[in-house]
């Protein structure tokens, strides 16, 4: 029977947490950026770097890993020659 409890306590708060994101504002598109010479591919893997103003983009299909600037919104690095890179991190510093 407790068992039922937790779990019913913690359907009732995911619920909460979810009605109150939802009323949150929805994402807006304030910049984009080409991607020259890219292949179609997957494109969903990234890391930011927010003390540097930098977001690294993995193109699993291209062997590339991509290093944008967040400031001037521009590609200022290639990693070339990584096989199918996928998931990426960026350790943030303390």
């Amino acid at each position: 029977m407790k068992r039922m409890r937790i779990l019913g306590l913690a359907l009732i708060s995911a619920l909460t947490v979810g009605a109150a994101a939802q009323n949150a504002m929805p994402l807006k598109l304030v910049a984009t950026i080409p991607l020259p010479g890219l292949h179609d591919g997957d494109f969903d893997h990234f890391a930011p770097d927010p003390d540097g103003h930098r977001l690294f983009l993995t193109g699993e299909e291209n062997e590339k890993v991509l290093v944008f600037d967040t400031e001037a919104n521009k590609l200022v690095h290639t990693i070339e020659d990584v096989k199918a890179p996928h998931a990426i991190l960026y350790p943030q510093r303390s």
